[in-house]
């Protein structure tokens, strides 16, 4: 029997002739996207531990409510990690599997560059976004972003980090911001990580997690930009070698 979606429609003003198709399920909330002439259909996937196969069901009720075959598709993209083993997995081995078998190019895109993208909007110039995940096991993945006119730029590789040893005011100082946006339920998990950094936090937007509606967003970009790549770098980046959940 056939699974049941509700699809949710939106509209997609990045590129309206772009056609691809987006998977993020690295994090609790784990969504599937597809993008067509204009157009945006996306699917939350139910429990915070989605299968591979509830994620070709939402790829194929996704493409049929677009009216778009697999041939259509321009690229797909994906959510890379750092997140739960298991999710970041999944996404990253039903992009490879697909890509492959339709001979197309791949948006690897980092959770956590995919969060800053959630409140990129936030300001129309240019804006430092500070991400953080829980790891799980007393550590964070956080990384560090500029947003320029929508555009994700990364300050510096994301990372695992203990909370004790970490702080938002010794990056700043590193990294030459005065202000910073934060982005993730990885903040207020590690308090300790805001530590003597009065004044420095413009924004919060502790409760967003990556959507991979956003991911289209900056697939269209790489897109336009040439900067795609094969299916074989449709690896996942999991940050620790421990696995957790």
């Amino acid at each position: 029997m056939m699974a049941f979606f509700n699809i949710e429609r939106g509209s997609f003003t990045a590129s309206p002739a772009f056609t691809a198709l987006g998977i993020e399920t690295a994090t609790s909330r784990s969504t599937v996207a597809v993008c067509h002439t204009g157009k945006t259909y996306s699917v939350t996937l139910s429990g915070s531990r989605p299968g591979a196969g509830e994620v070709y069901g939402a790829i194929d009720a996704l493409l049929t409510a677009a009216g778009v075959v697999p041939a259509d598709l321009m690229c797909i993209a994906f959510g890379c990690g750092p997140g739960g083993f298991t999710g970041v997995r999944i996404a990253a081995a039903v992009t490879q599997g697909l890509a492959y078998g339709l001979q197309l190019p791949v948006f690897r895109c980092s959770t956590l560059a995919l969060l800053a993208a959630s409140v990129a909007d936030v300001e129309a110039g240019s804006a430092v976004i500070a991400t953080a995940l829980d790891a799980r096991q007393g550590e964070a993945y956080v990384g560090f972003y500029r947003a320029v006119n929508g555009d994700i730029q990364p300050l510096r590789a994301d990372a695992l980090c203990d909370p004790a040893n970490f702080r938002l005011s010794a990056v700043a100082a590193t990294e030459n911001f005065s202000t910073c946006y934060l982005a993730g339920p990885g903040w207020p998990v590690y308090p300790e990580l805001l530590q003597g950094s009065e004044g420095l936090v413009k924004h919060e937007e502790f409760s967003c997690l990556p959507e991979a509606v956003n991911l289209l967003s900056l697939a269209a970009r790489a897109h336009t930009a040439g900067t795609l790549t094969d299916a074989f770098a449709a690896q996942p980046n999991y940050l620790r070698d421990k696995v957790t959940d």
